[in-house]
């Protein structure tokens, strides 16, 4: 089992915390992303810029719209354009999606190679960024695209989010159960062996079932993984000690 690209986000007081006045009470939301799971491999540590696209694209098609983002090209610009391959901290990577964006696939579409990740973007590709983007602050609105979700309350405030239609980002510990789901053994994340194995991984939530008791995963090791890329968080797991972080990504401004 290796690093996969995330690092857990350092403490930092003044992160928004995520709130709700929502009077929804959904038992089951599932958010769609039309565009099929992406597979980083072993040599492009970029899982958290994968979990924030793919939450980006999610929140675009529920708008009515829809493009490919580059995972690569806000990976390149996450890392600071560093020659080396590296983790992420989940903080870092959001607000590489606020300054630069992300931008279009089809302007920076590498290989999902260590090559493919070193290639620097082209002006073209840093100028349509700029169109798709994450909010930090709507001075209209007086709120916040990004918030991050106490741990005290992140079950109630995760569900909450996504009946609002806001997607969120994870970054939790991966256990030999993680594994399974990762070779296409199993399709739903066990408690049963909770132990960490000391790397890290960032992952999309797109959706809950009150029925399964579990949130739905987008996760970046394409299609073969779980089912179709996709697979189940018993709601007792994202209590658990194996996640660090969540992050909700609820305003997106695209041009």
């Amino acid at each position: 089992m290796k690093n996969t690209g995330y690092i857990p986000s350092t403490y930092d007081g003044r992160d928004w915390e995520f709130d709700s006045s929502s009077k929804n009470r959904s038992r089951e939301v599932l958010l769609h992303n039309p565009r099929p799971v992406i597979n980083q491999g072993r040599q492009v540590l970029c899982c958290t810029s994968a979990a924030i696209t793919g939450a980006m694209e999610a929140l675009d098609a529920k708008q009515g719209d829809f493009c490919h983002l580059s995972v690569l090209f806000h990976y390149y610009n996450a890392r600071g354009g560093s020659y080396r391959m590296k983790g992420i901290e989940l903080r870092d990577a959001l607000k590489a999606a606020v300054k630069p964006g992300v931008c279009r696939l089809k302007l920076h579409d590498k290989a999902m190679t260590r090559k493919g990740a070193r290639k620097k973007p082209s002006r073209a590709a840093v100028a349509n960024a700029k169109k798709q983007a994450i909010v930090a602050f709507d001075a209209r609105t007086f709120t916040y695209g990004y918030w991050r979700i106490k741990n005290s309350v992140r079950l109630r405030k995760c569900k909450e989010a996504l009946r609002d239609g806001a997607p969120i980002v994870a970054g939790f510990w991966m256990t030999s159960d993680y594994e399974k789901i990762r070779k296409g053994l199993a399709d739903t994340l066990q408690l049963a062996q909770p132990e960490p194995s000391g790397h890290a991984h960032a992952v999309a939530l797109l959706g809950f079932s009150e029925k399964r008791k579990a949130f739905q995963v987008r996760d970046s090791f394409g299609e073969r993984l779980g089912d179709k890329g996709y697979w189940w968080l018993p709601f007792e797991v994202l209590e658990s000690d194996l996640f660090n972080e969540l992050w909700v990504i609820d305003k997106i401004s695209y041009d």
